[in-house]
């Protein structure tokens, strides 16, 4: 007969692991999350792929994928590993999601999509959200205020949102 975990325990063992991801302690989160599960999640429904990407830890990132981490879960509010690469300007984890094959249209509870999360936090770095274009994510995907991201960068983004749509033929 299996015993189940007391959830006291778990929770302290995710918080742990999520410190060691977050100092790279990969070898002991590794053998941890080996014992628990790589898709195990904690209190914000959050795994350690988006814990690995919100830190911008790549051996972690890399090691979990390697081991079947779920490249698109979302976390509670809706947030997958790639809003928050985006969030992050993470331009190496980005390109490695996006090659692994990472949806670039899931929509967190605002109904906003990586893109939507790349533009709002571009500042003077497009590289994210030309990534993301590159791998075919929508300019015009409407979120739940009725506004897209296209229109979202022609306002915060400009004139070099503009030159970047036209050198990427997206006009």
């Amino acid at each position: 007969m299996k015993l189940f975990r007391n959830p006291k325990k778990t929770e302290s063992l995710l918080e742990d692991i999520n410190y060691e991801i977050q100092n790279s302690k990969n070898e002991s989160a590794k053998k941890r999350l080996t014992e628990v599960g790589i898709n195990t999640v904690d209190e914000l429904g959050r795994n350690a792929l988006i814990w690995a990407c919100s830190v911008e830890n790549m051996d972690m990132i890399t090691w979990l994928v390697e081991n079947n981490a779920n490249i698109d879960h979302q976390d509670r509010n809706g947030y997958s590993a790639l809003h928050f690469i985006a969030l992050e300007r993470n331009e190496k984890a980005a390109a490695y999601l996006l090659s692994k094959n990472a949806q670039t249209e899931l929509k967190d509870c605002h109904g906003n999509t990586p893109l939507w999360a790349a533009v709002m936090n571009a500042k003077d770095d497009l590289s994210v959200v030309e990534l993301l274009l590159k791998n075919n994510a929508n300019l015009n995907n409407v979120n739940i205020a009725n506004r897209t991201p296209r229109e979202i960068a022609e306002k915060i983004l400009g004139l070099e949102f503009q030159k970047l749509i036209k050198r990427l033929n997206l006009e």
